[in-house]
């Protein structure tokens, strides 16, 4: 990644202080919580080919180390952490959330997230 492409995703971070493009790490699951789509929530991980979702670091990766640690010392430490143990716990814990047809989990996972990348809100204290 260039030096001027590093830029631009560092004009995208939030008050929160995330980047916003790491919403894309969860775009799948909150548009499948949207129409209430299970078996799109169980697709989730495909995205990621066989991994799960990433975690904030390394979903920032895909740009080139020198910009992941460019975000990440931009980043708010604290909603980094909760970022990450939010997506955690959404790894560990899809499977049984779908097989059990727990929409309320994952409506919980994705207004979590949210709250932590959208610019409306404060994020997790």
């Amino acid at each position: 990644m260039s030096q001027k492409e590093a830029e631009i995703l560092l004009q995208h971070m939030s008050p929160t202080g995330l980047c916003r493009d790491v919403g894309n790490a969860y775009n799948v699951l909150t548009q499948a919580v949207a129409r209430e789509d299970m078996d799109g929530a169980k697709e989730v991980v495909k995205m990621w080919g066989d991994e799960a979702l990433p975690l904030y670091r390394h979903y920032f990766q895909k740009y080139g180390d020198d910009a992941a640690e460019a975000v990440v010392q931009a980043s708010d430490a604290a909603q980094v952490a909760a970022f990450d143990r939010i997506i955690e716990d959404v790894n560990a814990r899809l499977s049984e959330a779908t097989v059990n047809r727990n929409f309320e989990q994952l409506q919980r996972w994705c207004a979590e997230l949210n709250a932590l990348v959208d610019d409306g809100e404060r994020g997790i204290e």
